[in-house]
């Protein structure tokens, strides 16, 4: 598979400058060619392109097959290598936040995604992935490698189909987690499905002025 990804757009300028874009080549890339066009009337001149490795690639862990999340080592999208693959960045009502990948994990074989509220007013932001199939009534533990200079909090979404097979879904807050002060630490919580359940989203979120980065997300049944 061949695709295109624009890495950095240069504004014009009549002196010479220096372009510099850093990036990560996705899984499975074997080559890549890099240009440098123009795509408007005018001049572009360049010179001295270079090229060098600035990190070492990152050994991901082996996956687990017991946990639940998809993509929970935060590989790339093999499409656009800015997010890890099945994952999305959100964030909903009257704050300024931002997401960032890939961030530092708590150690140098583990990626994280970090999420960072400027501003706020109500809401929240947070990283997320696909639904996660559940059976009713069955408990289920989730934990995550946390790092975060605000208050945080986890909280689950269950779509739930009812006797007459009207389906729904709600919220409800799992654990409230605090600030760590600069030092990465696990959050865990166990919870059961609810009568009807048939998925769930997992949100490690912020609501309020900080940052949050977490890594390591997971979810395994515990009992039936």
């Amino acid at each position: 598979e061949i695709y295109t990804l624009s890495l950095h757009d240069a504004l014009p300028i009549w002196l010479w400058t220096t372009s510099n874009v850093v990036f990560v080549a996705p899984v499975g890339a074997t080559s890549i060619m890099i240009y440098h066009l123009i795509n408007s009337v005018g001049t572009l001149t360049i010179a001295n392109p270079s090229l060098v490795k600035t990190a070492d690639p990152v050994v991901l862990p082996t996956p687990d097959p017991s946990n639940l999340f998809y993509n929970p080592t935060l590989t790339p999208d093999v499409s656009n290598p800015s997010i890890p693959q099945s994952w999305r960045f959100s964030t909903y009502g009257n704050n300024t936040a931002t997401g960032s990948y890939p961030a530092p994990g708590p150690d140098a074989n583990t990626i994280g995604v970090k999420t960072t509220m400027s501003s706020y007013t109500d809401g929240a932001a947070d990283w997320s992935t696909n639904p996660i199939s559940v059976v009713p009534l069955t408990q289920y533990q989730f934990s995550d490698s946390y790092i975060s200079d605000a208050a945080s909090v986890v909280e689950a979404l269950f779509t739930v189909t009812d006797g007459s097979g009207v389906t729904s879904s709600y919220y409800t807050d799992l654990v409230k987690t605090p600030s760590t002060g600069g030092v990465w630490t696990t959050s865990s919580v166990s919870f059961t499905a609810p009568l009807g359940a048939t998925s769930v989203m997992i949100y490690h979120l912020i609501n309020n002025t900080g940052s949050l980065t977490i890594a390591n997300p997971r979810v395994a049944k515990t009992a039936n």
